[in-house]
């Protein structure tokens, strides 16, 4: 597994993907130097407990509640990401707090809460996973630019109770850096809003990050 920061990415090109039926979050997102990505989301996946949340966005339409645990899980090592997106999209991370007695009905969370960061990771222009070894670490790494960032502004708005979850969301810049480059800030910028209906995995409730 590529490490947590706390996404990754997946393969192919953008055929799968689009402003078309099943995408409910949508945007293009631009680094200052011309790459770029689509944001297509069409599966999401979400779990509480005890006051603590995590919710999984994928523009991979094939992605699944048991796909998005084993990726997310802390003790998976190696793991090919294909499923959850496809290359030239990016994925949305978010690992939440929020009142136990009173749910996360009403639940808004700004991007710029550092305590609770919208973590964006994006697999940029084209390119596809491909298993091999960087730093002395053997996993699936992306063939083209991958980007990690957090949202630096916007917001998302919660509905529902357990076990049913809507977010709606709205962020335009993010900050962060292309991981596997020298590592240096670069804030991209674009659009990204729509209304995600999460499905409930309690799959997610043992990787490890609750």
């Amino acid at each position: 597994m590529i490490a947590l920061f706390l996404v990754l990415a997946a393969c192919s090109g953008k055929d799968d993907t689009g402003a078309g039926a099943g995408v409910m979050v949508s945007g293009t997102v631009t680094s200052p130097d011309g790459s770029s990505a689509d944001v297509a989301i069409q599966k999401a996946f979400g779990f509480a407990l005890d006051g603590t949340g995590l919710l999984y966005a994928a523009s991979g339409a094939g992605a699944t509640c048991a796909e998005v645990a084993t990726y997310l899980d802390t003790d998976t090592v190696e793991y090919d990401p294909t499923p959850l997106w496809p290359g030239g999209t990016c994925n949305l991370f978010l690992r939440f707090a929020y009142d136990a007695a009173a749910g996360y009905d009403g639940l808004e969370i700004s991007g710029s809460d550092t305590l609770n960061p919208w973590v964006i990771s994006c697999a940029m222009d084209d390119g596809v996973w491909e298993y091999g070894e960087s730093n002395g670490f053997t996993d699936y790494f992306y063939s083209g630019r991958y980007y990690q960032g957090t949202a630096r502004d916007g917001s998302a708005a919660f509905t529902g109770a357990e076990p049913d979850m809507s977010v709606a969301v709205d962020f335009s810049t993010f900050d962060g850096s292309f991981t596997y480059e020298e590592m240096q800030a670069v804030t991209i910028t674009g659009a990204v809003s729509g209304s995600l209906v999460v499905e409930w995995c309690t799959d997610l409730g043992s990787t490890g990050l609750l």
